[in-house]
């Protein structure tokens, strides 16, 4: 699985919300972020961020993939293809697997700066996910985007 610029992960982004805007099932989009002591997205060290895409990589299948949402701050991973599952119990799952990993495979002083987030892509909510400049981010989601 490779990992996707910023650029191609939202063209992929923008495919999957329109997969799911004529279908009506949904996907969910992993968002990781490194915050600084103040609850602030903080640009990632390259050495971080490879190690990140490294552990994200077995959390996911081929038919997902991951990449930067907003490079060097923000790494995201969209599930696709969700099954018979609610989204709920999946996002749920999707989160506690990534955070243990992360807080397992992560020094302890980045591992608890790390902020893993999870939502579901509803018709409803799809522009909100494909405006990486923050524009929707926070009428939909807490917090605002301060990379």
């Amino acid at each position: 699985m490779r990992r996707y610029s910023e650029e191609a992960f939202h063209y992929f982004l923008g495919i999957e919300c329109q997969r799911t805007k004529e279908s009506g099932r949904p996907f969910l989009l992993l968002l990781v972020s490194l915050t600084d002591g103040r609850g602030r997205w903080a640009p990632m060290h390259p050495v971080i961020s490879a190690r990140l895409f490294s552990r994200l990589r077995r959390c996911f299948r081929e038919s997902d993939f991951i990449g930067w949402y907003r490079a060097p701050c923000v790494a995201g991973a969209v599930l696709t293809e969700l099954g018979n599952g609610t989204l709920t119990d999946v996002a749920g799952l999707l989160a506690q697997r990534v955070t243990r990993l992360l807080r397992d495979d992560f020094p302890a002083g980045i591992a608890r700066r790390l902020d893993v987030r999870v939502h579901s892509a509803l018709a409803d909510t799809m522009r909100s996910l494909v405006q990486p400049d923050g524009s929707e981010w926070s009428r939909h989601f807490s917090g605002a985007l301060p990379c």
